[in-house]
């Protein structure tokens, strides 16, 4: 254990400091710019309690955290030997900002994955996707009309089209953004 300094209220530890079993505090603080590091074997738990409200955290052996409610906090991050991932297995998950949310990978993929929908929305805004290179796979492609018989190549180009609906599918490139028969219409 570091030095200990009896003080007014309590006492001050300097140094590190090795719990075995549980402490409990009124206050943990550090000196100014200095930070506080926490390093346990196992698990470490922090239990708060507020009335009836417990909020419970606690960090993984492997390195991670599960918190039961909302979580606010400005910034959510791993160290660069790390993936960061944030996952919900039985709800939905919100990431809110008053003034915005950035998602950002510096050295790697940035990857978003779900069983059903995923929505990009903007209110009042637009939605940009600027990257060198965009692919959508998966898009359903229009044939040809059978009248007027134009020859269309074997190339690998297509029409995006858009349907009324915002549903996007592919045309043959001398062709026009229609599909021939209703029974296999996706603008439907």
């Amino acid at each position: 254990m570091g030095d200990i300094k009896v003080v007014r209220g309590g006492f001050e530890v300097h140094g590190s400091t090795i719990v075995h079993g549980n402490l409990i505090v009124t206050d943990i603080a550090s000196r100014d710019s200095e930070p506080i590091v926490f390093d346990s074997f196992n698990n470490f738990t922090i239990n708060t309690r507020k009335g009836e409200e417990i909020i419970n955290s606690f960090v993984l052996g492997k390195g991670g955290a599960i918190f039961n409610g909302s979580v606010q906090t400005p910034l959510v991050r791993t160290d660069s030997r790390n993936e960061l991932s944030i996952e919900s297995f039985a709800r939905s998950i919100e990431i809110l900002g008053a003034i915005g949310v950035a998602l950002e990978s510096r050295a790697g993929d940035l990857f978003a994955s779900c069983l059903l929908d995923l929505r990009l929305q903007s209110t009042e805004g637009t939605i940009q996707l600027d990257a060198g290179q965009l692919y959508l796979k998966g898009l359903e492609t229009a044939k040809a009309p059978e009248s007027g018989k134009t020859v269309v190549s074997k190339s690998e180009i297509f029409q995006l089209c858009v349907c009324s609906n915002g549903k996007l599918f592919l045309a043959p490139p001398d062709g026009q953004c229609v599909f021939e028969t209703d029974s296999n219409n996706v603008c439907k």
